[in-house]
């Protein structure tokens, strides 16, 4: 419980327009599943009343304090500052105290450029006209993701628009799908999702033939097809490093693939 609190001051902080494109679709695939009688009667018999309630009145802050008025971000916004003041360096010569200076956080996003997907709708039209001379093989991970210089965009014709956002996002494509298709090519792409694709519906087909453990594959099956919804618009699953999102992912996939080689065992 103390961690999903520390949670909703990490997303209201980081005031992330990809949190809040998760926090969005869990819910409604929550109330999607919700809807199923096995998976209601599962949750209720699981949490507590009092579990519940707390949860929801969590979420309910969660989706407040991402998506409500400036008034709660502002007050949030005071936390770091109130720590701050609190706050001494202490240099080598313990006379010598200077207090950390006051800075105003600014949880709001910038008004400059401001449309909705900041950037990334560029960025992504960049991508599709880049893909087209390798659509096949991609230009491989070495050759795109991470690389500033870019050499490669000297060989496409684009624009200096299309250039400039290709560069300012080092290859980053903001979205695992076209992450991919850039990366390794149409081959690779589809072999990747149809892997993914299958387990799901192995998830699928087993959430609704399963006798016990309905609450953990449901929720499984909201945390996977979540992370799926938020590759739309980052690019976690594939080609990061020490990502958390990419981490529960596989984590999540391992753990439904061990329940399934549990053979002669209901799961």
């Amino acid at each position: 419980m103390m961690n999903f609190i520390v949670q909703i001051f990490y997303i209201t902080l980081s005031s992330s327009r990809g949190a809040q494109v998760v926090i969005c679709s869990f819910l409604v695939l929550f109330l999607l599943l919700f809807a199923n009688s096995k998976f209601r009667k599962s949750i209720r018999e699981v949490l507590p009343v009092k579990i519940k309630w707390m949860v929801s009145i969590l979420l309910v802050l969660l989706v407040y304090f991402s998506f409500g008025t400036n008034y709660a971000k502002d007050f949030l916004a005071t936390i770091p500052v109130s720590i701050d003041r609190k706050v001494e360096v202490i240099e080598s010569n313990e006379s010598d105290k200077t207090p950390l200076p006051e800075k105003e956080v600014i949880l709001q996003h910038s008004s400059d450029n401001s449309e909705i997907s900041a950037g990334r709708f560029t960025i992504w039209k960049a991508a599709l006209k880049v893909i087209r001379p390798t659509l096949l093989f991609g230009y491989g991970e070495t050759d795109f993701y991470g690389n500033s210089d870019a050499k490669f965009l000297k060989k496409v014709d684009l624009d200096t628009t299309d250039v400039n956002e290709l560069k300012r996002a080092h290859g980053n494509m903001h979205n695992g799908f076209l992450q991919v298709l850039v990366s390794s090519g149409i081959i690779a792409f589809i072999c990747i999702y149809a892997f993914y694709v299958l387990n799901i519906f192995s998830l699928l087909k087993t959430f609704f033939r399963s006798k016990v453990n309905y609450a953990f594959l449901g929720i499984v099956l909201i945390f996977i097809l979540s992370i799926f919804i938020d590759e739309m618009v980052e690019a976690h699953v594939l080609f990061n490093k020490r990502d958390v999102i990419s981490i529960v992912f596989w984590y999540y996939l391992g753990s439904i693939s061990y329940l399934y080689l549990k053979k002669g065992e209901l799961i």
